[in-house]
């Protein structure tokens, strides 16, 4: 690491999960992380760079293992370059044995 950069992460990471008789699954899932720079994003800003990100989401599965996701993003920052939402879908066919 290069004298200045030092940096602090903590991340809490929380789910809860549900299975049905019927072979369906519901699962949600909130995180939330945080990063603090010693030093500004860019040579343009002043103040030290804080990024802060939550993320939440609900997972639910089908017998057969039809599966469907979607995933929220904000991530906040003291740089706008580092600012932003972001929304995940995932679907898909998986086997578990």
């Amino acid at each position: 690491m290069q004298q200045g950069k030092a940096q602090e992460a903590g991340e809490v990471y929380a789910a809860l999960s549900a299975r049905y008789p019927t072979n369906r699954k519901l699962a949600l899932a909130r995180a939330w992380a945080a990063l603090v720079a010693n030093d500004p994003a860019t040579a343009l800003e002043t103040q030290k760079r804080r990024d802060d990100r939550l993320r939440a989401g609900v997972e639910i599965a089908y017998a057969l293992s039809n599966e469907a996701a979607y995933y929220y993003t904000n991530a906040f920052s003291t740089s706008n370059l580092y600012t932003y939402d972001q929304h995940v879908v995932n679907l898909g066919i998986a086997r578990t044995f």
